[in-house]
């Protein structure tokens, strides 16, 4: 599952010298290693995990909802799996990580996710962490864990507004 060495992490995200920048985008200011015990235990509760999150995200995005359409729960673990791979990716630079998350965002913008969703879909997802998790990783893990989920709906953002509006008629 998440199994990468915090070493490796933490040299994935030394911070860059004057005039280098990251690969990872706006990754600046993420504690690797809180990230990663983040995740980690988020992948041992990921069954509440998923659940509470989705109950947070819809509560605050009715309209989000009928995107969903008939997911069951299966499915959205299995989004929220690859939400979390995602973020351990951007944690070591993955090179495969900017162009999936292109194809992301223009996939989500084609099924009808708006910009103006995904801070909707930050907030959830760090409030359910910390309901799930409690202050199991401090505040460096959910800042980390918010700084990486705002890249990560940042980059799909992006992507989406290359995808051509759908008109009506």
């Amino acid at each position: 599952m998440i199994g990468a060495s915090t070493r490796a992490m933490s040299r994935a995200h030394a911070s860059p010298s004057k005039g280098e920048e990251s690969g990872a985008g706006d990754s600046e200011g993420i504690d690797p290693d809180a990230l990663l015990r983040a995740l980690e235990m988020l992948a041992e509760r990921e069954a509440r995990f998923t659940e509470r999150f989705y109950e947070i995200f819809f509560d605050r995005r009715p309209d989000a909802r009928e995107l969903f359409g008939p997911y069951s729960i299966t499915e959205q673990e299995e989004m929220m799996r690859e939400t979390l791979h995602s973020i351990h990716a951007l944690c070591e630079d993955q090179a495969w990580l900017a162009d999936n998350l292109a194809a992301l965002g223009r996939s989500h913008a084609e099924y009808g996710v708006t910009s103006d969703m995904y801070p909707a879909f930050v907030d959830a997802f760090v409030e359910c962490g910390r309901e799930v998790l409690g202050g199991d990783i401090g505040d460096a893990g959910f800042r980390s864990l918010r700084r990486a989920t705002s890249e990560i709906t940042r980059q799909m953002s992006e992507a989406a507004e290359t995808v051509p509006l759908k008109r009506s008629g």
